[in-house]
């Protein structure tokens, strides 16, 4: 495996999922968190803090959840995987300050997807800008601070980089209007 690309496994990202499917298989099995709870001889807090992605979800803990419910050993095997990844710092750390709390999950799960699509009517999406078009887009932006514009543009270059990565690139399809490459054509005639 080549370790020169970063990777992209995102902690926040991760909890999300596997809260989701947490909830979804105590639900599925007619578990309570009551029950649940005590599974893990803990409070019902906990097993509620599990299931929205506040506390980070143990592997033996998730595992021995999954199993009370009856879940597929597939299914334990994989999350449990998933929870022991996510302990692990986030590549896009050094951006964590520019990184609005909406956007956090959205970039985590992108780095996790192996495809994504796009439809963008008025902008090229962040995947595909330059330096350049980032810079000149975010220089009056409302929701981007003039100091931060430079930061915010390197953190959506380095989202690029995983379109080019040699273990596991993102196959990545994008729709955009004419008007975006040529300006002068959505001028009246």
């Amino acid at each position: 495996m080549d370790r020169s690309a970063p990777e992209r496994n995102d902690p926040s990202a991760l909890r999300w999922l596997i809260e989701h499917e947490l909830r979804a298989a105590r639900e599925q099995a007619g578990h309570t968190q009551s029950a649940a709870a005590r599974v893990l001889d803990c409070a019902h807090a906990k097993i509620n803090y599990l299931e929205q992605g506040k506390n980070q979800q143990r592997p033996d803990e998730v595992v021995r959840l999954l199993r009370s419910y009856g879940a597929d050993p597939v299914d334990v095997d994989r999350l449990s995987s998933l929870a022991s990844a996510a302990d692990r710092g986030t590549w896009w750390a050094p951006f964590a300050d520019v990184v609005p709390d909406w956007l956090r999950t959205f970039v985590g799960l992108e780095g996790l997807a192996s495809a994504s699509f796009a439809y963008e009517p008025l902008l090229l999406h962040g995947l595909l800008q330059t330096r350049a078009y980032a810079t000149a887009l975010l220089a009056d932006a409302l929701r981007v601070r003039v100091v931060d514009v430079e930061r915010v543009v390197a953190l959506r270059l380095a989202r690029q980089q995983r379109l080019h990565d040699p273990v596991r690139p993102l196959h990545y399809e994008a729709v955009i209007e004419e008007t975006i490459l040529d300006p002068s054509s959505a001028a009246p005639r």
